[in-house]
């Protein structure tokens, strides 16, 4: 066999190998571009019934992988390999492979976990294990959630079964706590009733359960007022903005020390001149009525002077009048100052 022959066979061979390579790209991009036509029809059909929307959501990307598999097993086939020696490699590494795939078959497992057990559904508001987010959809692997500040979090699903799970939308209400710190000489009942006429007026409050407002604590800077409030879970964060700005615009006394937390992370106690000023004034006001106080109380009566009562004065008195030559009397004159 000379040179020529070879180069013809190896033609032939290497343009066979081009028409495989092509035919099974052919194959792996239509069995792509098939996949994500099912998994979406399959969204749609299940979409129209009663089906949760994140069970419908995880069948479609199952549906996706099942249909990729074949595909790619297909492509494979079309490049002259044996599969059957194929599946026989691959279940001799198989032991191999669920080691290094622990984390995902748990996930898939965890995913089809929450389909049936269905702890949550699309549109709810979780928190778990320091993520907080409205739950988009449900994938074989993972879960994705959607922050308050429009962040998408991909969470395991492992992580979700594995770890305790708070739902704020169930039940349809949430409660919100506020915390108010007011200054000890403040009129507290004032401020009662300052904070239940702001959450009489705003008509996000529900009317029952009724709004709790009572005293929370007694710190070194103040006196805390707490007020608790029911609403609908998606007037959350609403009501909680506008009670801030409501109780920033009320009549309420700031506390005399207040605490700042800065970038650096320490916290500092910064005193406000103007509480100050009020606080040093209130003082001695105080001061000086009670003064006042002391004075009008051991002042004699007009017109009398202060009379002395004590006996051993009176005599020393009488015995140093009676060392001048003069007479004792025992109705001695009384002494004003």
């Amino acid at each position: 066999m000379d040179a020529r022959e070879l180069w013809e066979k190896f033609s032939v061979w290497l343009i066979g190998l081009g028409w495989n390579l092509l035919s099974a790209g052919l194959i792996f991009l239509c069995g792509w571009w098939l996949a994500k036509l099912a998994a979406g029809l399959t969204r749609r059909a299940m979409g129209r019934g009663r089906t949760d929307p994140l069970v419908a959501g995880f069948i479609g990307s199952l549906v996706k992988a099942l249909i990729l598999l074949m595909a790619g097993v297909s492509a494979i086939a079309q490049l002259k390999i044996n599969i059957t020696s194929l599946v026989a490699a691959l279940g001799a590494a198989g032991l191999t492979a669920s080691f290094a795939l622990q984390g995902s078959l748990s996930n898939f497992v965890s995913g089809v976990q929450i389909i049936f057990t269905k702890p949550f559904k699309k549109g709810d508001y979780l928190s778990f294990g320091g993520y907080e987010g409205t739950v988009k959809r449900i994938e074989i692997l993972y879960t994705i959630l959607a922050t308050f500040d429009n962040k998408e979090v991909i969470v395991p699903n492992s992580k979700i079964t594995g770890d305790v799970v708070v739902n704020f939308t169930t039940n349809g209400t949430r409660r919100l706590d506020l915390s108010y710190s007011v200054s000890y000489n403040a009129d507290l009942q004032k401020g009662k009733d300052v904070l239940a006429a702001l959450a009489e007026k705003d008509e996000r409050v529900l009317k029952d359960p009724a709004p709790v407002i009572a005293v929370g604590e007694l710190k070194d800077s103040g006196v805390t007022l707490v007020m608790k409030l029911w609403c609908r879970q998606e007037e959350y964060w609403n009501l909680y903005f506008a009670m801030q700005e409501a109780v920033k615009l009320g009549d309420l006394t700031v506390p005399l020390v207040q605490q700042v937390q800065e970038s650096d992370g320490a916290v500092h106690d910064v005193i406000r001149e103007e509480a100050r000023r009020e606080f040093l004034l209130q003082s001695v006001t105080r001061l000086l009525h009670h003064m006042s106080r002391i004075f009008q109380e051991q002042a004699p009566a007009p017109g009398k002077g202060i009379r002395f009562t004590d006996k051993k004065l009176r005599q020393k008195i009488r015995e140093k009048k009676m060392a001048q030559g003069h007479k004792a009397d025992d109705h001695e004159p009384e002494m004003s100052m």
